[in-house]
């Protein structure tokens, strides 16, 4: 599994690295892509992280396939800015940090859409 984020790129042939990487990423605001290849093919993951917050966007191709979104309060409302203000985000698609690291690490194993948090549709 390869892992790109704002702290550098990463190959893990395990899955400790794996999560010993992704904490780490989690530990300071960052953009982090998870995919098999070094290439950063798909399927992917894609998390902004932000103190206690993230947000999730899974990719199953690049052009036709599933694409979806983290579906946090759906009562939220407004904006939640991550990377410097880079990306605006609407604020029902923000979870806890804690769950999109679950997240990520399901990832690992399935490659799929991990079935630890609730979706909608990009």
């Amino acid at each position: 599994m390869f892992i790109s984020s704002n702290m550098g790129s990463f190959q893990c042939d395990s899955f400790e690295e794996y999560k010993n990487k992704l904490e780490t990423c989690f530990q300071e605001e960052n953009e982090i892509w998870c995919s098999k290849t070094e290439d950063n093919k798909y399927p992917c993951l894609s998390v902004l992280v932000k103190d206690s917050q993230a947000v999730v966007n899974y990719f199953e191709t690049e052009d036709d396939g599933e694409m979806l979104v983290s579906f946090g309060d759906e009562d939220a409302e407004g904006l939640v800015l991550f990377c410097g203000d880079q990306y605006e985000i609407a604020a029902w698609q923000v979870i806890p940090a804690s769950d999109a690291l679950k997240c990520a690490l399901e990832f690992f194993h399935s490659q799929g859409a991990p079935d630890c948090i609730d979706w909608g549709e990009l």
